[in-house]
């Protein structure tokens, strides 16, 4: 899973974590959500909010497209960690937008993933050149695409497996600042398909 930020965060994520929203002093961060979204998700701010890779890839979650569209891939990095599997009260499975009307909550990680794989099969279809095909304006679809975990207050630096960069000038710059911080463990992995 991962979650989207500016590269600027990079060095206070190292040093603080990744932080809900209700955990961050704004002032210290870049900042590219919307505050109309912000708003709606209430006690939701206190979690740290995760995508799903498989959705990334196969259908575009349209959060990250508006956030890499209105700030630039190149300033962007995509944070990479391990689905959480652990039955924690501090992890939510939610599938479909936690604000959405669709959505449906999981505590544990093996009933979300059946029902993840469930529900994609289930999802709204129209007709296309090459036969049916998923229905990208059909709200239920969007709001599935926005599926996300959330993980409560912060995760630390020492949880990020890797990182995705737009191109090798990014690569490079997040090398640097990992080499400074004496990081060592984070792949970097230039992935220009996943800022889509």
């Amino acid at each position: 899973m991962h979650h989207l930020t500016h590269i600027d965060n990079l060095e206070k994520i190292i040093k603080k974590g990744i932080l809900s929203r209700n955990k961050l002093n704004s002032k210290e961060y870049k900042d590219t959500a919307d505050p109309s979204i912000i708003e709606k998700r209430e006690e939701l701010n206190n979690y740290v909010p995760f995508h799903i890779n498989h959705l990334q890839i196969k259908y575009g979650v349209s959060y990250n497209h508006t956030v890499l569209e209105s700030y630039g891939k190149a300033n962007m990095i995509f944070l990479i960690t391990q689905i959480p599997t652990k039955n924690l009260k501090e992890i939510i499975y939610c599938l479909y937008h936690p604000t959405s009307s669709y959505f449906r909550e999981y505590n544990n990680f093996l009933e979300y993933r059946n029902k993840f794989m469930e529900e994609e099969g289930k999802l709204p279809k129209k007709e296309g050149f090459f036969g049916p095909m998923i229905d990208y304006s059909d709200n239920r679809c969007k709001q599935f695409f926005a599926s996300e975990i959330l993980i409560k207050d912060k995760v630390n630096i020492e949880g990020i497996t890797s990182i995705y960069v737009f191109n090798k000038k990014i690569e490079k710059k997040v090398k640097n600042i990992l080499r400074e911080n004496h990081i060592e463990t984070i792949e970097i992995c230039i992935k220009p398909k996943f800022f889509r």
